[in-house]
């Protein structure tokens, strides 16, 4: 069967416990990312960070990723870092499912797994719920999600307009 629950609050800390098999997540120019790092009481043989090619033009396009990857290197035993164009679907999918499913196999059991969804692209958030289930490599996923908080600004030279750019297609998430 299949169990979900959901908790919300303001302290990072209060959330996220435990030791993982794997983390998963992304940097990006929204400082969201940077939210899972406040996390202290949290470990994993694993971790998984995507640092997409293409993450948008506002010039912070590499600010979080030292700071990102400085803690999955202190919280997981080994670090494997996914790059490429978001868009390369299939590409950028296997560099992060396959060694889940290589861990899996390794441990002859099903993971607990950590996502933090915050900046993660949709297409990948989906694909790993869906196949991490469905071919039964998760045992437990933790997903984590930063909301966003957009205020107006009052000088629209600086507003900050989020998803202007890139092109959309509708495309299946993966199911291996």
């Amino acid at each position: 069967g299949i169990e979900a629950r959901a908790r919300s609050g303001k302290d990072v800390n209060d959330l996220l416990k435990g030791e993982f098999d794997a983390i998963v997540l992304t940097s990006s120019w929204d400082s969201r990312c940077l939210s899972i790092t406040e996390a202290r009481g949290v470990s994993a043989s694993l971790g998984i960070c995507a640092l997409f090619a293409n993450r948008g033009s506002l010039g912070l396009r590499d600010n979080h990723d030292p700071q990102v990857l400085a803690w999955l290197e202190q919280n997981t035993n080994e670090l494997l870092k996914v790059e490429g164009a978001s868009e390369n679907l299939a590409e950028v999918w296997a560099q992060i499912f396959e060694p889940l499913v290589a861990l899996a196999r390794e441990r002859n059991r099903p993971l607990r797994v950590l996502i933090d969804l915050s900046t993660c692209p949709r297409y990948y958030a989906a694909g790993l719920l869906s196949s991490g289930l469905q071919r039964g490599i998760f045992s437990a996923s933790t997903f984590f999600y930063a909301e966003a908080a957009y205020t107006e600004q009052t000088d629209s030279r600086r507003a900050v307009k989020p998803f202007t750019g890139g092109r959309w297609s509708s495309v299946p998430v993966p199911d291996r």
